[in-house]
């Protein structure tokens, strides 16, 4: 039984060859207790005085060595689009603890459908929870135009990589399947009706009515909701605009005319932007069954951060003992969570680096180029709220520590820059205590040495350099072990 109701879910192409051709989302059949969810919604209506709050984990799959992976900071705006799509159901969204997950696993990347790795899938499964996987291809081996589906047997969303980004709908539109939403071209999945003649009393599943373009019949015909109009699976071919144009006729030879707004049809994504009314209340409904009731979630804040992260350092020019790099950065008091992205391409799509962390510092290890600039950027986020936009990235150009400076790692964190032949140091040691201050020529000649004590928390200190030649310098901060960087005068 389990393996049929997946068959209904799964988005899947077949019989026709212009089908072939499209990514698409199809559901083979209609969802289980359909008739009576649409009694409960019809029933109790649309609610606007509820909110109903849901937390969601998205497993981010890659294989072994964790290539290939969608980037994590990719889940954040699609969250932000999820939550404005629903909100006219009183739905949001929140990510769960530990709601992006690294996972690391070939097998589930490239085959997640065989019964071996969906055993593996159902290890990782989060329990009252809606659990999306993020996988190289949603379908079988060789079917590369299944976008995604929701698997009505072990209630979860498998999602194919590239659609997990911000101006997409595919996930929306899985969502609404979770919720119990059907096609608005309900049994026309497999095969359209393109035609200009009446289309047959029957879709093309053999079993779905089909809907007149009057609505005389929707309350057993197509989706079998009426403010749904007739759709024969038109948006499929037709993606150049949103006025469906083309001339298809109902079985009584009247042109119907489908709403391409809709999220769960076919056309194109810069079209599809609601659901009807009666979705709506069919997605409160489905939230009333026993199955759903473990969904439910506690109050989260969704309270707006005040703005994106402030990047501390690494900036400029810096050394880096060993392999390691500190990374600092302030934040919004109402952030709790946070996306740091490294990569030597300013739009990170090169060879992007993540880490996720509560914290605003993490150290870095890896085979940083010397003389190679990279950038960095950093998305704050609380688990209620994932709009914030990411800070501007930052670039920094890593350079080994030279023989003679020592390769301990800091203590202290700072930032430098310099502006009208001084320098600038941004310090903020950890204790109080006597730190000693060293600038050396690349000849090694010690040009400045200063003994300086300091409370705790955050300084500025500023050094003028229009007396020296135009050239490479080293800075060295020591206390109990050393920091260093590399500035140029011009």
């Amino acid at each position: 039984m389990r393996q049929l109701l997946r068959l209904f879910s799964l988005c899947i192409l077949v019989i026709s060859q212009s089908l072939l051709a499209q990514d698409r989302c199809g559901m083979e059949g209609m969802p289980a207790s359909y008739a009576e969810r649409i009694r409960l919604a019809d029933e109790k209506g649309l609610r606007t005085d509820t909110l109903y709050q849901i937390p969601v984990v998205f497993h981010l799959v890659a294989l072994n060595n964790g290539s290939g992976r969608a980037q994590p900071a990719r889940v954040l705006p699609v969250l932000c689009e999820l939550n404005t799509q629903f909100a006219p159901a009183g739905i949001r969204f929140f990510l769960a603890p530990d709601g992006i997950r690294l996972v690391n696993n070939s097998a589930i990347f490239s085959q997640h459908h065989l019964n071996l790795n969906q055993q593996a899938l159902r290890a990782l499964r989060a329990d009252s929870a809606i659990n999306i996987f993020v996988v190289q291809n949603a379908g079988p081996i060789g079917e590369q135009n299944v976008v995604g589906y929701f698997d009505v047997g072990d209630d979860w969303i498998v999602l194919r990589r590239d659609m997990l980004k911000s101006g997409n709908n595919t996930l929306a539109h899985e969502f609404g399947h979770f919720f119990g939403l059907a096609h608005p071209h309900l049994g026309w999945e497999s095969q359209a009706w393109t035609q200009n003649l009446p289309a047959p009393l029957l879709a093309s599943d053999g079993l779905t009515e089909t809907e007149r373009a009057d609505g005389s019949n929707c309350p057993t015909a197509g989706d079998r909701l009426c403010d749904t109009p007739a759709d024969y699976n038109n948006g499929l071919d037709w993606q150049q605009s949103c006025q469906f144009a083309d001339t298809v006729r109902d079985p009584a030879g009247m042109p119907i005319n489908p709403d391409e707004q809709l999220i769960m049809s076919y056309f194109n994504d810069s079209c599809r932007t609601i659901f009807s009314p009666q979705q709506l209340a069919l997605l409160q409904a489905n939230l009333l069954l026993p199955s759903r009731g473990s969904l439910l979630g506690k109050a989260m804040s969704d309270e707006p951060l005040s703005g994106p992260p402030l990047l501390l350092q690494p900036v400029d020019t810096t050394i880096f003992s060993g392999d390691s790099l500190s990374f600092r950065w302030n934040a919004p008091a109402q952030a709790t969570r946070f996306v740091v992205e490294i990569d030597r391409s300013a739009t990170f799509d090169l060879d992007p680096r993540t880490v996720l962390t509560n914290d605003t510092s993490i150290w870095l290890s890896g085979n940083w180029l010397p003389g190679q600039q990279y950038y960095w950027r950093v998305i704050a986020y609380q688990p209620g709220n994932t709009c914030t936009p990411a800070a501007q990235p930052v670039s920094f150009l890593p350079v080994a520590s030279p023989v003679g400076l020592g390769q301990a790692l800091p203590k202290v964190t700072f930032r430098h820059w310099q502006k009208g032949g001084n320098l600038f140091l941004l310090i903020e040691p950890d204790k109080r205590g006597r730190y000693e201050v060293e600038m050396i020529d690349f000849q090694g000649r010690m040009l400045l040495k200063e003994v300086l004590e300091l409370p705790p928390g955050q300084h500025t200190l500023a050094w003028n350099l229009s007396h020296l030649p135009p050239g490479w310098y080293f800075f060295r901060w020591k206390d109990s072990r050393n920091v260093h960087f590399i500035f140029q005068i011009p």
